[in-house]
């Protein structure tokens, strides 16, 4: 039925937005395919001054010789962009090397096994492990970047044998990030007051995310 009044080509924007979606414009003579699960068509009576209305199949009114449907169809509003929460890192922990090994092995004592057992209680299922083990200045610098690498693959090894969940980046850096400062523990002292002023040098770090 050709409406009075109104040009066939007019486009008209739709103001309102119905069951949460956007308003688009609509050509009075133009059929757009109705978006799936939402069937929407546009009720118009026929005269001057005519205003478009809205209904679903449901809800829209008899035909009559005074009023024109239009089927449309309405925009979605765009999907949200996906936001990326960034990794959570857990505080690292720090044990000694002195609580795993004894002093110059990569052999773990017992007492350190028990503290990896605490520890590995607190990790998260499928989390990622980052082990780093650390010498003090004490020795070759070739010996200990090994000597690091060993203890940070016992470690892991021990974690293994506790949850078969972790995933696992091990790492050895040897004496080249100590903790003790420049002059803290001088070469004067004796070897075994120099062994124990570098304590905090010897360590691995454990960083889980």
């Amino acid at each position: 039925m050709k409406v009075t009044g109104i040009s066939r080509l007019a486009t008209i924007a739709v103001a309102a937005t119905l069951a949460g979606c956007a308003s688009q414009q609509i050509d009075s003579d133009s059929t757009v395919t109705p978006k799936a699960a939402l069937v929407t068509q546009v009720h118009m009576p026929i005269g001057p001054g005519a205003n478009w209305t809205y209904c679903t199949d449901t809800e829209c009114p008899e035909p009559t010789p005074k009023t024109e449907f239009r089927r449309v169809a309405f925009k979605q509003d765009p999907k949200p962009v996906a936001t990326v929460e960034p990794v959570q890192l857990q505080p690292m922990q720090i044990i000694e090397s002195d609580v795993l090994f004894p002093f110059n092995s990569a052999i773990m004592k017992a007492s350190g096994l028990g503290k990896l057992r605490t520890f590995a209680r607190e990790i998260p299922q499928y989390s990622l492990v980052t082990v780093v083990g650390h010498t003090d200045r004490l020795g070759d610098d070739s010996y200990n970047l090994d000597l690091s690498k060993k203890r940070a693959e016992s470690v892991r090894q021990a974690l293994a044998t506790l949850s078969q969940d972790f995933k696992f980046s091990v790492e050895g850096v040897g004496e080249s990030q100590p903790v003790t400062k420049p002059g803290e523990c001088p070469d004067t002292l004796s070897t075994t007051a120099l062994r124990n002023c570098l304590q905090p040098d010897r360590r691995v770090t454990l960083q889980v995310r």
